[in-house]
């Protein structure tokens, strides 16, 4: 694109599209059919793999790596030192501080902000709005639903994993492709046979909810 400007040794593969005034850092490696958008910002060191797509106005901080097949839409920013897997996707304006780590196909909706040095399993969904703190974990196939803030991984249990979080101050558990109230989640698994650990994990949820002062119900 117009007014484009690359810093030094920089190296792109066959078939990328910069758009208009991309800047990009030192030392930055982009692989196949890679597409940046208009006004793109790579740090120093950044590496792309091939396939991946930023929306105009994304920023990525000093040595990021994304897989491929990455997807970043609209005014993405990304810390330094940030590693996605392949085919992650993140939605307009997610915010990640420096060093998080994604897993392959892992799913941001819209406006969400992850701390520094968050880790996220493979194949994680986080809906529209999530807000992580600095430092938090979440294994594999981790579902938040939108709005959700301060999630804790309950662990995998009867087939899925489980992870509670709050909503406007009330506690949330997400399980497999389910995200309700406590309450709700109670109603739904006490008469489930093959759902005994998960019960488990039920009152845990609420003793931790307690702790938090999040609402139950």
């Amino acid at each position: 694109g117009d007014g484009c400007r690359l810093g030094d040794e920089c190296v792109l593969g066959n078939w990328c599209r910069l758009g208009d005034s991309c800047v990009l850092g030192n030392w930055c490696r982009l692989g196949n059919s890679c597409r940046l958008g208009d006004e793109c910002r790579l740090g120093d060191g950044c590496r792309l793999g091939v396939s991946c797509r930023l929306g105009d106005e994304c920023g990525l901080g000093n040595s990021c790596r994304l897989g491929d097949s990455c997807v970043l839409d609209t005014w993405c920013r990304l810390g330094a030192s940030c590693r996605l897997g392949d085919e992650c996707r993140l939605g307009d304006g997610c915010v990640l501080g420096d060093e998080c780590v994604l897993g392959n196909s892992c799913r941001l909706g819209d406006w969400c902000v992850l701390g520094a040095e968050c880790v996220l399993g493979n194949s994680c969904r986080l809906g529209d709005e999530c807000v992580l703190g600095n430092s938090c974990r979440l294994g594999d196939g981790c579902v938040l639903g939108k709005g959700a803030a301060d999630p804790i991984d309950l662990g995998f249990t009867d087939g899925y994993r489980k992870v509670i979080a709050q909503v406007q101050g009330v506690a949330y558990i997400g399980a497999g492709c389910r995200w309700f109230t406590l309450e709700e989640a109670q109603e739904h698994w006490q008469h489930r046979g093959d759902r005994a650990l998960t019960r488990c994990a039920l009152e845990a949820a609420k003793a931790i909810a307690t702790a938090k002062g999040w609402k139950t119900q």
